[in-house]
């Protein structure tokens, strides 16, 4: 092949790394096929608009951990043509929703909207049954917080006449539709229809029936139709291994490899890894920067066109 490479990267599951230290170490290989070279000792920083530097084109040595239990290193074939990546079809994929779906440019907007319009909204429903429910379940958290923190402001109630305040704010009819990449919705239905049937679950920060509401009214149409469920990650637990480990169980996945996780962060690629899970890392415009050395023993794309899937055929 001109242009094409072939590569495999290993799924390798590792432990905590206070255990692994006690253990002896092993040197992998990852076999790379290219008739380039690396040039630059100390490459930039790599964001979501140039990916041509992340091709690595030498053998890669790592040293892996061993635990008591004996490891089983699997791997996923990938043929590079171009800049699309060709390989078996995962049976399910797990995906973040900012930097990989959305743009974190999108969270500003959110947030400013937020600032700009909360009170206003407030005031205009207070008396709603829904608000009122709310504020009750936030008026019990303060008493309860304000025991430990007693500086905490206290909420209070007053019986202001919002007749006005009504009247203006009925004419605020401003529609706040998350962003979505163009390349999500097409290949979302792609995947999730004949002949594939990937079951695509979310990975995020946040009840699952708020991730639903986010994804089911953006600018490019309902994300969540083509979406199977989802993962609540909240606190830090996203970048524990033990996280991606409880996933895999939770959805009854065999091996872990046939699990895609596509995210924005070598950070939470790296726990989802050890895993065993199959890591993509995917470099949108106005991602946050990383350095080479963070990202190239990940497979990355710039758009999920970039994957072309051959259809399950065998056992393994």
């Amino acid at each position: 092949m001109s242009e094409e490479e072939s590569q495999s990267y290993s799924n390798e599951n590792d432990d905590d790394e206070e255990r692994e230290r006690s253990r002896s170490s092993k040197t992998l290989k990852f076999q790379v096929k290219s008739t380039k070279s690396l040039k630059n000792d100390h490459p930039p920083t790599i964001d979501g608009n140039d990916r041509k530097q992340l091709r690595p084109t030498k053998f890669v040595e790592t040293n892996a951990l061993q635990t008591i239990e004996q490891r089983i290193v699997t791997k996923l074939v990938i043929e590079f043509s171009g800049i699309n990546l060709i390989l078996r079809q995962p049976f399910k994929i797990l995906t973040d929703i900012w930097g990989v779906l959305t743009s974190y440019r999108f969270r500003h907007t959110l947030f400013d909207y937020i600032d700009e319009n909360l009170s206003t909204y407030l005031i205009a429903n207070v008396k709603t049954a829904a608000i009122k429910h709310y504020i009750e379940e936030l008026r019990l958290k303060t008493q309860q917080d304000r025991s430990n923190h007693p500086k905490m402001p206290r909420l209070i109630f007053d019986r202001t006449d919002l007749d006005l305040v009504n009247s203006i704010v009925a004419n605020l009819q401003y529609p706040l539709r998350p962003h979505v990449f163009p390349d999500v919705i097409p290949n979302f239905r792609k995947w999730h229809s004949d002949p594939f049937f990937i079951k695509i679950y979310t990975f995020a920060s946040g009840p699952l029936e708020i991730q639903r509401l986010f994804l089911s009214s953006s600018i490019e149409g309902n994300v969540s139709e083509w979406i199977t469920s989802g993962f609540d990650t909240h606190n830090r637990y996203k970048y524990e291994t033990s996280k991606f480990r409880s996933v895999i169980a939770s959805l009854g996945e065999r091996e872990a490899k046939n699990l895609f996780y596509l995210t924005d962060s070598p950070k939470k690629g790296l726990a989802a890894r050890r895993s065993g899970i199959s890591v993509f890392l995917v470099l949108r415009p106005d991602n946050r920067q990383y350095h080479f050395d963070d990202l190239k023993s990940f497979p990355t794309i710039n758009s999920f066109d970039e994957f072309i899937f051959h259809q399950f055929g065998g056992c393994c």
